[in-house]
């Protein structure tokens, strides 16, 4: 593991004390893979990545747990709401321009991807469960998947943060394969605080550390779909 740059963050907080979240943006939107013209050789597995055992962000998702969490009629997205309908992969999301049909891919303890089969592209949204309570819109989550040990989800990058150690990773998912990226200067936590770059996550609900942005889009449920299309 990448080790945590930590002079940084106190340069961080003696130039202004608490980061400020950035701007609203929209979710990133993976675009659907190039078709091959021809078949790849068999590469063999990066000898760091295949000899680390629960190292990627993926290896702390439990898919069925989370498309249990969301089964069901609900608003989500805060702000920018859409009506969603879950049942088991496939969701009806309605954000206000007529119902649609999707395939819904959770990649990562705080990432889900909403997936058009026919175009192939995919639209990524950030998440947390914690308690029974969901939340799912714009912003950073991280999410405390065992003890010392957070996955976190910011600015289109995934992390895997030692809380002990003090030493944080950077990952980059592209079209379902995990690679190392690099380090981030500004990977910080401390006081029930975890600062990422310009993100800031508080302790929202136990375990799950939120931006004030991600924590006002709590998902609402509703009994079914056509009431959560008439609450938008």
């Amino acid at each position: 593991m990448r080790a945590l740059m930590v002079g940084l963050s106190g340069l961080v907080m003696a130039c202004g004390g608490a980061s400020t979240e950035p701007a609203p943006s929209e979710p990133a939107v993976e675009p659907a893979p190039a078709a091959s013209t021809s078949t790849p050789a068999p590469q063999a597995a990066e000898p760091s990545e295949a000899a680390d055992a629960k190292e990627e962000p993926t290896d702390w998702l439990d898919v069925e747990a989370m498309t249990a969490a969301f089964a069901g009629a609900q608003v989500v997205g805060g702000a920018r709401a859409s009506a969603w309908e879950v049942d088991g992969s496939t969701v009806r999301v309605d954000d206000g321009s007529g119902a649609v049909e999707r395939t819904l891919e959770f990649r990562s303890p705080c990432t889900v991807a909403v997936k058009d089969e026919e175009s192939g592209s995919s639209t990524i949204h950030v998440y947390a469960v914690g308690e029974g309570v969901r939340y799912l819109g714009l912003g950073a989550a991280g999410v405390l998947v065992e003890e010392h040990t957070i996955v976190a989800c910011a600015g289109g990058k995934s992390y895997v943060i030692d809380t002990l150690e003090l030493e944080c990773e950077t990952w980059d998912e592209r079209f379902g394969r995990w690679r190392r990226g690099e380090p981030e200067p500004t990977c910080t936590f401390e006081n029930d605080t975890l600062t990422i770059g310009h993100y800031e996550m508080s302790l929202t609900a136990p375990g799950v550390y939120l931006t004030s942005q991600l924590a006002s889009a709590q998902v609402v449920p509703h009994p079914d779909f056509a009431t959560a299309q008439a609450a938008l």
